[in-house]
């Protein structure tokens, strides 16, 4: 293991063609109050590493995030290193989370005008911000059927997830780089949709859904279709890359990217630690 400091993360081992990295989340750590850990893994060479070389290196790692005091260490990964997964569970990783991106290339003059059956589409302004928390806690942080690592009450409060949310709308919604737009119906917000653009990708911007949500009465109206088509206006791009992130829970809206053929480009698996790899327990 080598460090600048050994007692403090980033700390790091190599085995085989894989280099492993603890560090802390600092957003994380400082959101909730308590120390968060991240495991990441970098290929260096061709070889994958033999099980128990695997579950060695990890476990030097564990051992170091429970004397450094950490209550969650979490680690992505991408399906393509599935191997990574028995090690992970060996030393008291579980599986907390999924994702499953989608990178597809858009023109504007592709993008057809789109209307709602009723209702309207505004911008999205600050004085919109509780409706949109609202139904936010409605379709993610309170329902049941909506699975996500923030909201799995091993690891989170309610109280923590409804503050997580409201934190990703806050960080997002009304920033330069976003562009947001709720759906109006008889004066009252009953929907709405979160883009961003922060990255590139083959020198063109890379759009990202952050949250969207209507209620569940006011579905089928091609609200969120028309929101989308008004926000990629908004945003003023000739042509962009859109990212759809989905969890591999979320079917229904899997089976639609497939249909309307977005490109499929990674598939993502998280895992959270307890210290001494303890079994989570409600």
């Amino acid at each position: 293991m080598t460090s600048a400091d050994p007692a403090e993360p980033p700390l790091s081992t190599r085995v085989g063609g894989v280099a492993f990295t603890l560090a802390v989340k600092e957003w994380e750590t400082d959101f909730f109050g308590r120390r968060f850990a991240s495991l990441t893994s970098e290929r260096t060479g061709e070889d994958t590493p033999a099980l128990d070389e695997a579950c060695a290196a990890l476990g030097e790692l564990s051992r170091a995030a429970d004397v450094g005091g950490f209550a969650v260490s979490e680690c992505h990964v991408d399906l393509r290193d599935f191997w990574l997964a028995a090690p992970l569970e060996t030393v008291g990783f579980r599986l907390v989370d999924s994702r499953m991106r989608f990178l597809t290339r858009f023109a504007i003059a592709d993008i057809p005008d789109i209307e709602p059956s009723r209702g309207v589409i505004l911008d999205a302004s600050p004085e919109h911000r509780g409706r949109i928390v609202e139904l936010t806690h409605d379709g993610f942080t309170e329902n049941d059927r909506f699975v996500s690592r923030f909201k799995n009450p091993v690891y989170f409060t309610l109280e923590e997830s409804r503050r997580y949310f409201e934190a990703w709308i806050d960080n997002t919604a009304f920033d330069d780089d976003s562009a947001s737009a709720v759906f109006v119906v008889d004066g009252r917000v009953v929907g709405y949709y979160i883009y961003q653009a922060r990255d590139t990708y083959d020198g063109l911007p890379v759009v990202k859904g952050i949250l969207t949500a209507v209620e569940p009465e006011h579905r089928g109206a091609n609200a969120q279709l028309a929101m989308q088509a008004y926000l990629y206006r908004k945003l003023g791009f000739a042509e962009w890359y859109l990212d759809n992130t989905t969890q591999l829970t979320n079917v229904p809206v899997i089976r639609n990217h497939i249909r309307s053929s977005k490109q499929l480009e990674e598939l993502v698996l998280t895992f959270y630690r307890l210290p001494g790899g303890a079994v989570p327990t409600p």
